[in-house]
């Protein structure tokens, strides 16, 4: 059953200033390493319990600590609070054995160091550790990375406060990249070689490997819906592991999900949080980039990665078969380009990468929403689905009904326009400055260019459990406060609502609880703030024909309504695709389990061969890698 999001752990000892003697902090990591390799003797043990390794666990690991396993010792995220939990999970199936060495890496730039293993609220400040990145040798041919957090216990010994350990790769299906990428032309000669041209054609059509697919299984055809960011990283993880993959979209062309957006559409996430597995942005790539960009890489990176993309397809039905724990898929094809074909294939896995959001949500409930007559024609219509109507033109009238990302964009844009805007909350919204967030968030904690390199960077943050996620998200939603409160109150004093998120955890506790919309302001609020967009708050009464009446009777002529009211939710989009008898075994997808983890989002979705992966860019790029590792586990038959 899921839970609501976990509330802040305890605070660990730990030094209140930063540790500087590089000799020391090796040392006290050697000694945390040899007594892993002590407890790594227990695996030869048979039908040992829990209990008989929490003596070992405990000299270890701090008694508020967490071991986060991603895709390690189980094929599975799970995360562990507790020296007991942790070993009642290395006990269950006797999965420390998978675990054969831990090494401290040898990489320059991974040497320990201290570091802000706990951010605690002001006027505290962070409480520093020990940062390790250990190498971890894995049963089956496996390679794991481990990352450790050492905080002082309250008798002055070091243990570990976090420990995560990811898998990185199974030998003998390293992604064809670096060193090991394709040597593409061979010495000697070949009768009737084709060119790369051809050769991609065939590939890219499916005209030669699917009845392979079909008879022998390989090679494996994976079906992924959906050519966003999600759908392509996974796909480009899963080619250069040497899968065979088809990702079908919707659109006319890959990126179309960013290009017809609203027309002022500028990614609120810095660059360096943004980037993609094995193709980086040009180094002349604006800070913030505008949608056309965005949408054009990747398109770009499709092509340029190889990935076999299908543009104007849509899944038509699909079909499980227990048995042979194949799915028969029937695609759809070119239908809006006139020349429609439907093609079958039968495939191992299926994996939906249809987005966070899910579909558009309107306010059905609103009397009079079908009767207003916009402008243009187009009637009430919702932010997603706006494209460049969503923004007035000059000395037109525009009322936005929404205070999250989207209503703020297409607000200004409007106001830029020289069009006469209104803004509609009715309900608390979370507000912070996009600046703020940069200088806070990202430059201090993650990514930013002067810190370690992005995997690093990802596995840090991957590496905290859901509790001290939530209690970071504090100490960043209180500088944030501090750093806006002069506008905030202006805002404030107009009546616009606001909640700092579930216990004050702000964006973080936001996004994971999904009850309340954000903005993250490049400059609407300023202007509201000023009166120069109006602001009105509360619920709607009704909607005529050429105005919106709210409930405390004021009337808002209006030119055009956009209605940037949020989304249905990802699971609604899975129903949709996979029909009620697949979605039926899911559970609760997309909400959170016991242990904090995220049910069925890039992990086991509770239908086995049937994959979800969804997420921003910067939370997907880790576990897009990780999801490509647990479909070559089972095509492996490692799981």
């Amino acid at each position: 059953m899921a839970t609501q999001t976990a509330l802040a752990p305890p605070r660990p000892a730990g030094s209140a200033q930063p540790i500087m003697d590089p000799v020391r902090i090796k040392e006290i990591v050697s000694e945390w390493i040899a007594g892993v390799s002590e407890l790594l003797k227990t695996t030869d043990q048979q039908n040992i319990s829990g209990k008989d390794l929490q003596p070992e666990i405990r000299k270890l690991f701090l008694d508020n600590s967490y071991w986060r396993d991603l895709v390690c010792l189980s094929w599975d995220f799970r995360t562990l609070t507790s020296p007991e939990s942790i070993a009642n999970y290395l006990a269950e199936e006797n999965r420390l054995q998978h675990l054969k060495a831990v090494r401290l890496d040898d990489n320059p730039a991974h040497q320990p160091r201290d570091f802000p293993i706990h951010a605690a609220l002001p006027p505290d400040g962070p409480i520093f550790g020990i940062i390790v990145f250990l190498e971890l040798e894995l049963s089956s041919d496996r390679i794991g990375t481990g990352m450790l957090q050492l905080g002082r216990d309250e008798d002055g010994s070091w243990k570990a406060y976090s420990f995560s350990t990811l898998l990185e790769e199974i030998k003998g299906y390293e992604a064809k990249c670096g060193p090991r990428r394709p040597e593409n032309l061979r010495y000697g000669y070949e009768p009737g070689r084709r060119n790369f041209s051809e050769v991609r054609a065939a590939d890219r059509e499916m005209q030669e490997k699917q009845p392979a697919v079909v008879i022998v299984a390989e090679p494996k055809l994976i079906h992924l819906s959906g050519a966003g960011h999600t759908g392509l990283m996974v796909a480009a993880h899963l080619t250069h592991m040497g899968i065979y993959t088809l990702v079908i979209d919707k659109n006319p062309r890959v990126g179309d999900n960013w290009r017809q957006r609203y027309g002022k559409l500028v990614l609120h996430d810095p660059v360096y949080a943004e980037s993609l597995p094995f193709m980086k942005y040009p180094e002349t790539w604006p800070l913030f980039a505008p949608k056309e960009k965005m949408g054009d890489f990747l398109e770009s990176y499709a092509k340029l990665l190889d990935l076999n993309v299908w543009t104007d397809s849509t899944l038509k039905s699909s079909d499980y078969d227990p048995s042979s724990k194949q799915w028969t898929v029937t695609i759809e094809r070119g239908k809006t380009g006139g020349n429609a074909e439907m093609r079958t294939f039968r495939t191992n896995h299926i994996v939906v990468a249809s987005g966070l959001d899910g579909q558009p949500r309107l306010p059905t409930t609103i009397p009079g929403l079908a009767s207003f007559k916009s402008k243009n024609g187009s009637g009430v219509i919702h932010s997603a689905l706006a494209g460049e109507a969503a923004v007035a033109g000059p000395g037109e009238k525009i009322v936005v009904v929404g205070m999250g990302n989207s209503a703020i964009d297409i607000a200004q844009g409007s106001w830029e326009n020289g069009a006469e805007v209104t803004m509609i909350q009715r309900g608390p919204s979370y507000f912070f400055r996009r600046d703020s967030l940069v200088k806070h968030g990202f430059m201090t904690a993650y990514w930013h260019q002067t810190l370690l390199p992005e995997h690093e960077m990802d596995m840090i943050m991957w590496a905290y459990p859901m509790p001290i996620r939530m209690t970071r998200g504090t100490s960043l939603t209180q500088a944030m406060l501090k750093e806006d409160e002069e506008l905030l109150q202006k805002l404030t004093a107009l009546g616009f609502q606001f909640t700092s998120g579930p216990n004050g955890t702000g964006v973080i506790g936001i996004v994971a609880e999904r009850k309340h919309p954000y903005i993250n302001d490049t400059g609407c609020m300023t202007l509201v703030a000023e009166k120069k967009i109006a602001l009105q708050t509360g619920p709607i009464d009704h909607i005529t024909e050429n105005s919106i009446v709210m409930g405390n009777g004021t009337t808002l002529p209006a030119d055009h309504i956009i209605m940037a009211t949020g989304y249905h939710g990802a699971a609604a989009s899975v129903k949709d695709i996979m029909g009620e008898k697949v979605f039926s075994t899911l559970g609760e997808p997309f909400g959170y389990d016991e242990e904090g983890e995220w049910i069925g989002n890039w992990r086991p979705s509770g239908h086995e061969h049937f994959w979800m992966c969804a997420g921003p860019l910067v939370f997907s790029r880790l576990p897009a890698k990780l999801l490509a590792l647990q479909i070559l586990g089972v095509e492996l038959g490692l799981h």
